[in-house]
This record gives structure tokens, C-alpha cells and sequence, in this order.
């Protein structure tokens, strides 16, 4: 496990962050932003319990939203797990995402934290899509079987579904070319967060479980020199999808 996080999609220690006090935070804590933040940080909550002075049983509280954490804990807190205190407020949409819900394209050598961490990224870029989307016009969602989040399996074998994929999108048969715009272009979010070791065997993943579909490129496995392996990848995602 990597002793540094990997960049957040939300600014630390902004304007609003310096009005807020601990004490307010703690009275608005959602513990759900807690576990977001610790998985993303690639941290176990034993990990989590010694970098700022308590017991592991206190963080499963501190999640579980039995007990909320003390005024001048979240300070620590927010400290370690590189996020400002307003992270932990209460009222901002939350994409939530299990696990389960994420295909990925390989799990032989990926740890359970590190699916994790892949999948609280996953849910802050819909956040941030989802922010986006006040003020942006983005494409319609044009996926066949695909409606807000739920998915009717019209296909039912990854071939059937990308036959199926082609002939909506009138791909043809041969090679297709600038994959990502295309995906893009029908309403998909495709994202490749910054290096991170701690990701370094995670290869593509994907979800149809939120609003939008997301496609994550690891750059660890993006640095691949044949373009088409990337493509690869991005069928296989939108296979899986």
C-alpha cells in the first residue's frame, strides 16, 4: 500500500473550508463521505485509526455513523485523508457505488483496497459530472439497454452485446477509430485519473450502476505503446457495460 494519496477531485483548505469550524462540521457529519475519503486515500481503517490518535473500532463508528468523531479529530482527519472539512458535510449528491457494481476488466492481482480506492474515484467523478451537468449541456446517454442507471441486458454474451453496440452506433465491422470521442459522443464519461501506484494493477474499469456510464483508464496500463491495446481495453468496458 502507497504512503501517498492520490490527488482529489475536490480543493483542500478552499475559501468556504476556512469558515467552517470543526464544531459545525460534526454536527453535519455524513460518515458515508468518511469511508469515500479513506478508500480513496487507500487506507485501512486500522491504518486510518493510527494516523490520527484512536482505536480501529472508533473509525468503524465513525462510518457506521454510531458515533461521530470529536471536534478536534476532524481536523486530523481532514489533514490525512487530503480533504477539507466541508468534504464530510452532509446535502452534496453522493454517487454511491458498491464494489460489485464496478467491472473490472482484470482481478487476478488486484487487492481489495485497491478496488476500493478505484471505485470511491469513480463515484467522485460522477460527482463531479453530475456538478457539470448544472451548468453543461452534456450528450444524451446512448447506450442500448442502458436508462439512468439501470440496465436491461438485451445482449446476453459480451460478443452479442458489442454486435449489438456496432449496429446502434453504426460502427461497421473493422477497427474503429477514435474510440474515446465516440464513447463520448453517446453520452459515456471516459476518465484516466493521475499515476498512482497503489493502481498499478488495476486495468480498465466501468459501471452502469449511476446516471451516466464511467469508463477509468489506469494510466499505470495506459502507457501501453500499441494504441490498439487501448482500444481493447475500451471494448471491453463497453462490453461489460
Amino acid at each position: 500500500m502507497s504512503d501517498t494519496t492520490s490527488p482529489h477531485l475536490f480543493p483542500v483548505n478552499g475559501p468556504s473550508d476556512r469558515r467552517l469550524s470543526p464544531a459545525a462540521v460534526q454536527q453535519a457529519f455524513d460518515p458515508t463521505r468518511l469511508t469515500q475519503a479513506r478508500n480513496l486515500a487507500g487506507l485501512t481503517k486500522k491504518k486510518l485509526s493510527d494516523l490520527i490518535g484512536v482505536s480501529a473500532a472508533a473509525v468503524t463508528q465513525y462510518e457506521l455513523g454510531t458515533n461521530r468523531p470529536r471536534p478536534d479529530i476532524l481536523p486530523r482527519l481532514a489533514d490525512v485523508l487530503a480533504v477539507p472539512m466541508s468534504f464530510f458535510l452532509v446535502g452534496r449528491p453522493h454517487g454511491r457505488l458498491e464494489a460489485s457494481a464496478a467491472h473490472f476488466r482484470s482481478l487476478r492481482s488486484t487487492r481489495s483496497y485497491q478496488r476500493a480506492k478505484a471505485v470511491a474515484y469513480t463515484e467522485q467523478v460522477w460527482e463531479l459530472t453530475h456538478a457539470l451537468e448544472k451548468r453543461v449541456q452534456l450528450p444524451w446517454v446512448d447506450v442500448p439497454g442502458f436508462a439512468g442507471g439501470e440496465v436491461d441486458p438485451v445482449a446476453t454474451d459480451p460478443v452479442a452485446a458489442a454486435r449489438l453496440l456496432r449496429k446502434a452506433w453504426g460502427l461497421g465491422t473493422g477497427p474503429i477509430s477514435h474510440l474515446v470521442r465516440r464513447m463520448e459522443a453517446h453520452g459515456i464519461v471516459v476518465s484516466t485519473p493521475e499515476r498512482d501506484p497503489d493502481l498499478e494493477s488495476v486495468d480498465a474499469y466501468s459501471t452502469t450502476r449511476l446516471p451516466r456510464p464511467i469508463v477509468v483508464l489506469t494510466p499505470n496500463r495506459t502507457a501501453c505503446p500499441a494504441m490498439s491495446r487501448r482500444n481493447e481495453r475500451l471494448m471491453c468496458s463497453l462490453r461489460s457495460s
